[in-house]
């Protein structure tokens, strides 16, 4: 599968193209100087060239400021004006990031688009936590290259909504993030181009 991922910057946007079945980068695109976010996304679209036929999903990184730890989200024109309303989202990049969103919407139509938040509190709380590890285990642990490839993260009350009211996640193996785990439970993820089984829920 292959996945485009967004970031935009306060006057720059840039594309990783991402065959995320084997962790492979396929190409990085930087656009400067951006004045309009659908110009700066069709400059992208254009220097990927025949590949962008084989974009299945498009992964917006999304700054925000705060705790509240929103996680992965699909796309969609509610959640469009949510983020519009949102009045803690990075100001610095929100005009830009919520105009490529909705480019990426009109120009790729058939591709998933996903938002993925971050935090500079969510990162120093994990950065912390790692640190203050017992260095033997820090050194064991090894990046998982393409532990994206196959996972969804989901809020409460999603789990709630498949599995039940009150329902808690099985843990089924820690991840190198601190306090992070690949959770028994499995989705199947439907798309327009097809489906994907056993899409591994992480806790």
């Amino acid at each position: 599968m292959k996945t485009l991922v967004l970031q935009c910057e306060s006057a720059r946007l840039l594309g990783t193209l991402v065959d995320t079945d084997s962790g492979r980068v396929i190409n990085e695109v930087v656009v400067d100087d951006v004045l309009e976010s659908e110009a700066a996304f069709r400059q992208i679209l254009e220097r990927l060239g025949t590949a962008v036929e084989s974009i299945a999903v498009v992964a917006h990184r999304v700054p925000r400021e705060g705790t509240r730890p929103y996680g992965t989200v699909a796309i969609d024109d509610a959640f469009e004006e949510q983020m519009a309303a949102l009045p803690s989202l990075s100001r610095e990049f929100q005009p830009s990031c919520l105009g490529t969103i909705r480019a990426a919407r009109k120009l790729l139509p058939k591709a998933s688009s996903i938002a993925v938040f971050n935090t500079a509190t969510l990162i120093a709380r994990a950065a912390t936590e790692f640190a203050l590890r017992e260095p033997a285990a820090n050194e064991a642990e090894t990046v998982p290259i393409a532990i994206s490839a196959r996972h969804v993260h989901l809020t409460v009350e999603t789990i709630e909504a498949l599995f039940g009211r009150g329902y808690e996640l099985q843990p089924y193996r820690p991840l190198s993030q601190p306090g992070q785990y690949a959770a028994q439970e499995t989705l199947t993820i439907v798309g327009p181009k097809g489906r994907i089984e056993n899409v591994r829920v992480l806790g």
